[in-house]
């Protein structure tokens, strides 16, 4: 999930084009939309302040505007699982949904036109989401689920009977601040899961959709995409993050030793693998087909260095480039830092320019996951209230009046109706210079 550490890293350093590519590749056979091409059905915006984005995690509790107004200008918000874990991992059962509704709600409070999206796993059935446990409580469904193999099972409850594992769950240890997964009522010493309530019969755990049966992607995509309460049909809600995946290897992040507990095959792990990416699929369709957008259709891009500079806006300056067709998400460089330095994003000039230079309709320019702060990740020390908002981002500098030229050789130049935009690739200078404002009347 998300929140793990290494998925952090993963995000952070994998290249990103390599991911974009690797991404539409393996869906290809299934995707209803090509990741190339795939955009939101909502209105294009110029708007600088609101063509950004980020995905902050407060771990300690919900955030509070007030105290970090900036993290509240951007113009498409991503809310994490974790977020508010010190709150809703102490709530009998717990609430994860409600409490990501509520964070949803607080933000769009203070920035009515921003797109929120919030967190949503297909792989795992997590039992701190409400509708999921509330499959989970009723055996009638347990045909949506994976269970232990005959030998393991015991008793009658969904717990002695279904799949499921403890990592990154609510009262287990391997938190990223060297405790349990999140405190339930103050119980950060063995036996771990004491005082965490994820439902009657349900132990907090993991457990794992199974995707052979094809009746679970009605649920998937008409109730825990689209419903009206926690999805698409809630005005509150304009997207969601699929996490994990199923592949040869069985699911991501879950217990080495879980095909085994199952009694999986090889041709059972291939069939679940290609009904997820047939629901992962439907998933998509049926959240756009809904006005929303799958976090994963977006591309991902970022500045070029002074050697890549020509060949990257050589291609970026057509209409045929990504940015022109995709959803993109144009990363900012930034350095992070522990408590109490700051972060700082290394060169913001070269970022913004690069960003002007290359974007389309649907480009935005911000912070993927960096990981849960406030008590969290890197043993506490990450600030969730760190990401730096460059006061380039805050300057309106109109439309654009078409694409990037290159003229003279290296040197690529954007028209925008209140400024012009350019890089020299030769001496990797970037220039955004303002148009006077013309008197009224």
């Amino acid at each position: 999930m998300l929140s793990d550490i290494h998925a952090r890293k993963f995000i952070l350093f994998y290249p990103a084009f390599m991911y974009y590519v690797s991404v539409c590749l393996f869906f290809s056979t299934w995707m209803l939309h090509a990741c190339h091409g795939a955009v939101p059905n909502w209105t294009p915006t110029y708007d600088m302040a609101q063509s950004t984005v980020i995905m902050p995690c407060n771990y300690s509790g919900f955030y509070d505007f007030e105290s970090y107004p900036q993290l509240a200008k951007f113009g498409v918000v991503d809310f994490d699982w974790s977020n508010a874990k010190l709150l809703w991992d102490n709530e009998s059962p717990m609430a994860c949904e409600s409490a990501l509704m509520k964070q949803a709600q607080m933000y769009k409070a203070v920035n009515p036109s921003a797109k929120v999206f919030l967190y949503r796993n297909i792989v795992k059935a997590l039992p701190w989401f409400e509708e999921v446990r509330e499959k989970l409580a009723d055996p009638n469904y347990w045909g949506w689920f994976l269970h232990y193999k005959p030998s393991l099972r015991n008793g009658t409850s969904a717990g002695g009977n279904l799949y499921h594992d403890e990592e990154q769950t609510p009262g287990w240890p391997g938190g990223g601040n060297g405790g349990p997964d999140g405190v339930c009522h103050n119980n950060t010493q063995p036996p771990w899961g004491r005082g965490c309530d994820c439902g009657q019969g349900i132990p907090c755990g993991e457990y794992l959709f199974d995707h052979r049966n094809e009746s679970l992607r009605t649920w998937l995509t008409e109730q825990y995409m689209a419903g009206s309460k926690f999805g698409l049909g809630n005005p509150l809600v304009d997207g969601f993050y699929l996490d994990d995946d199923w592949s040869e290897n069985g699911p991501s992040e879950e217990d080495r030793d879980c095909l085994e507990k199952m009694g999986l095959s090889k041709q059972d792990v291939a069939d679940i693998t290609a009904g997820w990416a047939k629901n992962f699929a439907a998933c998509q369709d049926a959240i756009v087909k809904h006005g929303g957008f799958n976090w994963q259709l977006f591309g991902t891009s970022k500045s070029p260095n002074k050697q890549k500079c020509r060949s990257f806006f050589q291609d970026a300056c057509t209409n045929t480039s990504n940015f022109q067709t995709s959803a993109m998400h144009f990363e900012l460089d930034v350095q992070i830092a522990k408590q109490p330095a700051p972060w700082i994003v290394k060169d913001a000039s070269v970022d913004v320019a690069s960003f002007l230079l290359a974007r389309g309709d649907y480009t935005w320019l911000g912070y993927g996951w960096m990981g849960c702060g406030c008590g969290w990740e890197d043993d506490g020390t990450l600030d969730c209230g760190a990401y730096p908002r460059p006061k380039q981002l805050d300057v309106d500098y109109g439309t654009p009046l078409g694409l990037c030229e290159e003229a003279p050789t290296g040197v690529f130049t954007r028209h925008f109706t209140m400024s012009t935009v350019s890089m020299d690739c030769n001496t990797f200078t970037p220039s955004i210079h303002m148009h006077p404002l013309t008197p009224s009347g």
